[in-house]
């Protein structure tokens, strides 16, 4: 008895934990930080796609300019391709535009691209001791999530 509520205890402050850190720094390009959605119910793993198989469907997020730039993205792990599903853009919090993308190509993901980075962290999904390496280089930029602090 002792046992199962000590384990409902852990799973409650885990699932409480990783609800607070949605997005995880996956990569920096062109001076622009990129994030990666790491909540299990919004990646999917799709054995076929489009044409392509194992998929990976990810949110990705970046800001610039004063908005943020949200786009679904599906990784080809395996021909390392990806295509741009759709697009959301936010305003002061608020949704100023939204497209889904329905005639996108895939495209050859370059060396030492984000392409690259959403490759390698959909590879590393099942793949523990890679995953670690992703959430240790995320942890120096957890203060960079652009949420101010409130002072008091």
């Amino acid at each position: 008895m002792k046992r199962s509520l000590l384990l409902l205890i852990l799973l409650f402050l885990f699932g409480k934990a990783n609800a607070q850190k949605q997005w995880m720094f996956l990569t920096t390009d062109k001076s622009t930080p990129f994030w990666v959605d790491t909540l299990t119910r919004d990646t999917k793993v799709l054995n076929s796609y489009d044409s392509h198989f194992h998929v990976f469907t990810v949110w990705a997020k970046f800001n610039k300019g004063g908005e943020t730039h949200m786009m679904r993205i599906g990784v080809d792990t395996i021909k390392r391709q990806i295509e741009y599903i759709s697009e959301d853009i936010y305003r002061n919090g608020k949704m100023a535009n939204s497209k889904v993308n329905t005639y996108t190509e895939w495209n050859n993901v370059a060396p030492k691209s984000l392409g690259e980075a959403l490759v390698s962290y959909c590879r590393a999904w099942h793949h523990p001791q890679l995953m670690r390496k992703f959430i240790a280089n995320s942890s120096p930029h957890a203060k960079s999530t652009g949420k101010k602090k409130r002072s008091g």
